[in-house]
């Protein structure tokens, strides 16, 4: 992974500097979780194959897809507690009909969604090479705290869609 490799990079003639890795991975996962923020908000008006009917005109039918809105039709893809759900995402990937805007726009978001899960992995790892088992520690209410803090904007940038507002 690129971040574990700039990480690394981060000694000098004097040895490591574990705090600016720290730094460093603690501002990685800030960026990531902004870009999923923005990646999520681009889901907004993503159409998907809801299901099909049949038009007739005069001695011919033909099927035609009906398209609904992708955070409509697949309320769980945000839980109720913010959280992105990217097994879910990948699973519309695989089995659902996207135009190619809302493809691109929902794989972006799965991309990211795993980029977050990746950078809080290195913080954690970071600090529990510094701090040892007081990492895991420090990480538990981090966690905890990081996750109220993601949910926190998630529902606010729910409510914001489901509002129409387009900031």
């Amino acid at each position: 992974m690129q971040l574990r490799k700039s990480l690394a990079d981060n000694n000098n003639i004097f040895g490591s500097d574990q705090c600016g890795r720290s730094r460093d991975a603690a501002d990685a996962y800030a960026k990531t979780v902004e870009e999923l923020e923005k990646s999520i908000k681009g889901l907004q008006g993503v159409e998907v194959v809801t299901g099909s009917y049949i038009s007739k005109s005069f001695w011919r039918s033909k099927q035609k897809d009906q398209w609904g809105d992708l955070l409509t039709a697949y309320l769980e893809l945000i839980k109720k507690n913010g959280e992105f759900n990217r097994e879910l995402a990948e699973t519309i990937l695989k089995n659902q009909t996207l135009r190619e805007e809302g493809e691109q726009a929902l794989q972006e978001a799965v991309d990211n969604a795993s980029l977050v899960e990746d950078a809080f992995t290195v913080m954690k790892d970071n600090l529990t090479s510094i701090f040892g088992d007081f990492g895991n520690v420090i990480m538990t209410p981090l966690q905890k705290q990081l996750g109220v803090v993601k949910k926190i904007s998630l529902i606010c940038l729910i409510s914001r869609l489901n509002a129409g507002e387009s900031s």
